[in-house]
């Protein structure tokens, strides 16, 4: 029994590098494990204390009833665009139209016509269909 632990703590002495990337790859391997635990344990909990999904700027604004105060506002008076939103806006204005299209129309990157959609979103002016296509809202379902 000795002999064979005296072996084995020879051979690990004797192939040192192999040992010491052996024991690395175990305490990554380790410590992933526990961070991907912990994340799911989190996220776990998040739900269980009522956390919500969002996934678009409807969920937003149901959950922040404040905003609704704007969006009486807009439609008391006539919808203003914003004029750094006009260019998206008209894009959509006489059909719907997906990202794709807006940035052939405008000729602007896809990242400021995402940003400009959203906050057309948010300013409650046009609405997202299935398939990211975007169109002008009707002022019949706002709240």
């Amino acid at each position: 029994m000795f002999e064979n632990i005296r072996l084995s703590f020879q051979g690990i002495w004797s192939h040192k590098l192999r040992s010491f990337l052996t024991m690395l790859g175990i305490i990554i391997g380790i410590a992933a494990i526990i961070a991907i635990v912990s994340t799911i344990e989190g996220t776990n909990e998040l739900i269980k204390n009522g956390s919500k999904l969002v996934t678009k700027v409807e969920d937003i604004l149901i959950e922040y009833p404040q905003i609704k105060f704007k969006k009486k506002l807009l439609k008391e008076k006539e919808k203003q665009v914003p004029k750094e939103l006009e260019k998206v806006y008209k894009c959509i204005k006489n059909e719907p139209a997906n990202i794709n299209q807006i940035v052939r129309k405008t000729k602007m990157s896809i990242q400021d016509i995402s940003y400009k959609i959203m906050l057309l979103q948010l300013e409650n002016l046009i609405e997202e269909l299935p398939g990211q296509v975007y169109r002008i809202k009707n002022g019949e379902d706002d709240e």
